[in-house]
């Protein structure tokens, strides 16, 4: 596999659209929440798509919340991995900010499971 290829100009075009509210950018939304896993995890650690996941996490509206549920659910479960990565704090961080409580305390669960290990890296 070549790995994630991702253009500066398309990544900002599509972050941008995002800050749109949910009606204007359903179709996005609904694009970059249903990424599998593996791709998805993949853009989280990248310095460019990794904001568009962040920006997708901001996404206002109605409907938003629910559409990024997906999303959400794959970064709450690959916390551990996504700590380790510069970008993916971020989108963690924005993850967070988006969750309601109970997601957020589902998260930092997952983190505290894996203090020990993460004090030694750099982004722990």
């Amino acid at each position: 596999a070549a790995g994630l290829v991702v253009g500066n100009l398309g990544s900002r075009i599509l972050e941008a659209l995002l800050t749109l509210p949910y009606a204007e950018s359903r179709a996005a939304l609904h694009s970059v929440c249903s990424l599998p896993p593996s791709p998805l995890l993949e853009a989280a650690r990248h310095p460019l798509a990794s904001r568009v996941l962040e920006a997708a996490l901001r996404t206002p509206g109605e409907g938003a919340a629910q559409a990024r549920e997906p999303l959400q659910e794959t970064l709450r479960s690959n916390a551990a991995k996504l700590v380790r990565s510069r970008a993916g704090c971020f989108v963690l961080g924005a993850a967070f900010d988006a969750s309601p409580t109970a997601a957020q305390e589902s998260l930092l669960a997952a983190l505290a499971a894996s203090e020990a290990e993460l004090r030694g890296t750099t982004h722990g």
